[in-house]
């Protein structure tokens, strides 16, 4: 049945068309809806039927309102399909195709492939890399998703669950809802243009220099024009008398016109622009991986019923106060209190151990913890994104780490080893007036290996520090941790105290630390702020073994205090105060000792989510682990790049042998971090193999059995 109507239909009537399909999918019989809102059009198609008129007349009484009077036929009208969750806010150009999907409406096109498998499509994929990968983003955060393969050719995902945690109309509700997020969440990845220009290039110049030389021209013109950003930039630099990178491609590209053979170049830049995809993609692989566990988290939740069985509503819909049941296997759908029931939970990421605690009436309980036996009522108290599990999920990477100083020093290294190299070929050229170890002195790649190792290495230590409890809000602080020299304890901290604080450490409890600490950097200064009595502050300092101490300070006296202890200073306290902004953005970095269920309203660089000062002392090894990762990159780094050098000079390598070591060089660094991720993803598999042992072992044990 097709309508026109601009007062439902067009682009600025979104409310009158929300209530449009609720009303629609009141009527049973009805299948789909199809909106154009260009034309102010709609078309709904309804189940085959001999007796056509009566879902005329029962559609006529939906769509009027009169869903209470009974239908000339008899038939009556179901509840509306809350249409309220449809993504309705897509460009009006887009076709509008809304379905049942068992209980829900979706504006996906779905189809089932197998009693596990299912394909959602839209055609807003169709072309759109970035969308692709937002929306492999949600699929890999949701519960009960086993595989999953999306295509911007086919413009769907196909996608296999597992029926006992997923179903079709579920997975329909996830993926309407993740709409936002999908069209414009994180950043996409970076475009493929220049790789696949290089890639063409090089068969150019491989046909026109072996096969058909009428080619050659034509393939140095081409390489000629995809280096001529290069030239610009060299050209703007040498104007401020900098001297880089873009120089050094430009002599090359300067070099390869005199010779007129592009092929040898062509490999090289395919090489560089291959590099940067093959680890980007491989960070977005294994970090799906690595963080799984700490994405899915249930969208669904069990509430008790007054009739003694119980409803499953999405955690969206839970309010504070409400009680859900979580029984043994399943994790938890929200941070609360236990009313009733006992059972055996494992909260790794909150405790760091796979060993299950019991808990009891009057126990915490944090969303996506395992229930490991036994079953357990929950008084909510934050559900949904407001979880302490959820906001540690949104400050888990999903691709490449942005803003660390280590890409920044990679940068600058690249642009100095530029200087070197350049005078090192225009010295050969002039002594053996020879381009070819010119040529080949030049080529080595100086820059994609570096920059490879910082993010591979970020991720690597962001893993690591994850599993010692270390959450990483800034990345970067990886890179900082190792230099830093001044350690700042707020007094929230509780350092020279008896009493224990609101972060869970006692006076005695940093004695050790502060003392581990000074081994290992003796020349660290320890620095105590608060805000009583400067006298009381010394004295508990004095206590400590720390070195200075500050009193009668408000936030910003904190904050001042830390600008004058120089850039290199840690700040040490809780970050879920209110009043700990300000010394929190005067330091180089800030640890928050207050533990995993302040998370929500922790802004610290780093969060100790186990609590206590210990983390300190795991937060300065993953540091100085991951600097010596990049030292050992740096190393070998240097040793292929001058490998080929010292080819061009004593074994007379061309640029492509030079360019090809260097490669080589680049391929051993990315095969150990590759090999590392690889270890690090079976561990993750193997505790959760561990956990999965648990549960099956707690079938008939545990406080269930016993209560």
């Amino acid at each position: 049945m097709s309508i026109w109507s601009e007062d439902l239909f067009h682009e600025t009537r979104r409310p009158q068309l929300r209530d449009f399909l609720d009303r629609a999918f009141s009527v049973p019989d009805v299948r789909a809806v199809e909106v154009r809102r260009s034309n102010a059009f709609a078309r709904v198609r309804y189940a085959a039927s001999r007796d056509a008129p009566s879902i005329w007349r029962r559609l006529s009484r939906a769509l009027r309102g009169d869903d209470t009077a009974p239908g000339l036929d008899g038939g009556t009208l179901a509840q509306p399909r809350h249409a309220s969750g449809l993504f309705l806010d897509a460009p009006s150009a887009w076709p509008l195709r809304v379905i049942r999907v068992g209980d829900e409406l979706s504006t996906w096109r779905v189809r089932m492939e197998a009693d596990d498998q299912i394909r959602f499509a839209h055609p807003a994929l169709r072309g759109r890399r970035d969308v692709v990968f937002r929306l492999e983003e949600e699929l890999a955060g949701l519960s009960g998703i086993e595989d999953f393969r999306a295509s911007v050719l086919t413009a769907g995902a196909s996608i296999r669950f597992d029926s006992r945690l997923q179903t079709p109309a579920r997975l329909a509700r996830e993926l309407e809802r993740a709409w936002p997020k999908v069209l414009s969440g994180l950043e996409g990845p970076p475009s493929r243009r220049r790789l696949y220009v290089a890639g063409a290039l090089l068969g150019l110049a491989a046909v026109g220099q072996t096969v058909a030389p009428a080619l050659r021209p034509v393939a140095v013109a081409g390489v000629a024009l995809f280096g001529a950003p290069n030239v610009i930039l060299a050209a703007r630099q040498l104007r401020h008398g900098q001297i880089g990178l873009p120089a050094l491609y430009s002599t090359g590209l300067a070099f390869m016109l005199v010779s007129g053979m592009p092929l040898g170049g062509t490999i090289i830049t395919t090489f560089m622009q291959f590099w940067p995809e093959f680890a980007r993609r491989t960070i977005v692989e294994r970090q799906r991986r690595l963080f799984a566990a700490h994405r899915r988290r249930p969208s669904w939740a069990r509430i008790p019923h007054p009739d003694g069985l119980s409803v499953e509503i999405h955690v969206d819909d839970l309010r504070p106060g409400v009680l859900v049941i979580v029984r043994r296997g399943e994790r938890s759908p929200v941070d609360g209190v236990v009313t009733a029931g006992a059972a055996a939970v494992a909260d790794v990421l909150a405790t760091g151990s796979t060993q299950a605690s019991n808990v009891a009436v009057g126990g915490a309980v944090h969303a996506g913890s395992l229930v490991v036996a036994g079953e357990l009522t929950i008084r909510v108290e934050r559900a949904g994104e407001a979880t302490a599990a959820a906001h540690i999920s949104r400050a888990l990477p999903h691709a490449g780490f942005s803003g660390l100083p280590s890409s920044a020093r990679a940068e600058l290294i690249a642009n100095r080893n530029a200087k070197p190299a350049l005078a090192l070929a225009a010295l050969s050229l002039i002594t053996t007036r020879t381009l070819r170890p010119s040529q080949a002195i030049i080529r080595p790649d100086y820059a994609t290996a570096p920059r490879l190792s910082a993010q591979l290495a970020a991720l690597t230590g962001f893993v690591e520090a994850l599993d010692r409890g270390l959450l990483l809000r800034k990345p970067g602080a990886l890179d900082q941790i190792a230099d830093i020299d001044v350690f700042v304890f707020d007094e929230s901290v509780g350092l020279g105290r008896d009493a224990e604080t609101s972060a869970g450490v006692t006076a005695a409890a940093g004695v050790d630390v502060v003392s581990a600490l000074r081994k290992q950097n003796p020349h660290a200064r320890f620095v105590l702020l608060s805000g009583g009595a400067e006298t009381k502050a010394k004295r508990g300092a004095e206590s400590v073994g720390v070195d200075l101490a500050f009193g009668d300070l408000d936030d910003n006296g904190k904050a001042d205090a830390i600008r004058g202890l120089g850039r290199r200073a840690v700040w040490i306290g809780d970050g879920s105060a209110p009043g700990a902004a300000a010394a929190m953005s005067s330091s180089a970095v800030s640890v928050s000792i207050a533990g995993f269920a302040s998370a929500p309203d922790d802004r610290a660089d780093v969060l100790v989510l186990h609590g206590g000062l210990n983390g300190l002392l795991e937060l300065r090894d993953v540091g100085r682990n991951h600097r010596a990762t990049l030292a050992s990159d740096y190393r070998n780094v240097y040793a292929f790049n001058l490998l080929g050098v010292a080819g061009a000079l004593f074994a007379r390598f061309g640029g492509l042998q030079a360019g090809l070591v260097s490669n080589f060089g680049t391929a051993l660094l990315y095969a150990r971090h590759a090999r590392r991720l690889r270890q690090l993803t079976a561990e993750h598999d193997a505790r959760n193999a561990l956990l999965l042992t648990a549960v099956n072992a707690g079938a008939g044990s545990g406080p269930s059995a016993r209560t």
